[in-house]
This record gives structure tokens, C-alpha cells and sequence, in this order.
């Protein structure tokens, strides 16, 4: 199975962009099959653009707070369409 985790940059949003990168190296370490993307914390368009990449993996862990992304949360909403059409 093919797999995606997207997080912010680290410059971006420290707590949840470490936990992300540390559960990512453990996920390896443990033969998984993963591979990560990273967005702007406050900025919808830089995940947007790598949105064609998405369509490539079978299970897409997205790792968020409310409103990170900018436009309180309807972002997501939006890729969550986006990515079942």
C-alpha cells in the first residue's frame, strides 16, 4: 500500500511538523512504506499544488490544526472533494 503523510514545514509549525518527521523515520525504520509532503502552515496553495501527487497513493494521512492551513479548516474540506472525485 502505497502511503502519504502531509505535514507543515518545520519553519512553518514546530510541534506537529516534529512529530510528523519523527513518526515518518519510525514508520521507515519499521519497513513501511512512506512518503512525506510538506505545506506552508497558513498557506492552502502550497498543498494544493501538490495535489495531482495525491492521486498516486492509496492511504493519505493529512496531520493538522484547526485553521493551520489558513481560511479556518475549509481547506481541507476542499482537498478532501477534490481528492474523491
Amino acid at each position: 500500500m502505497k502511503t502519504a503523510m502531509v505535514y507543515p514545514t518545520r519553519e512553518s509549525e514546530k510541534a506537529i511538523s516534529g512529530y510528523s518527521s519523527t513518526l515518518i523515520d519510525n514508520i521507515k525504520k519499521a519497513g513501511g512504506d512512506i512518503e512525506s509532503f510538506t505545506y506552508i502552515a497558513g498557506s492552502p496553495m502550497t498543498l494544493f499544488k501538490k495535489f495531482n501527487e495525491f492521486k498516486r497513493y492509496d492511504l493519505i494521512h493529512i496531520q493538522h490544526e484547526y485553521n493551520m492551513l489558513g481560511w479556518y479548516g475549509l481547506s481541507f474540506f476542499i482537498l478532501y472533494f477534490l481528492l474523491f472525485i
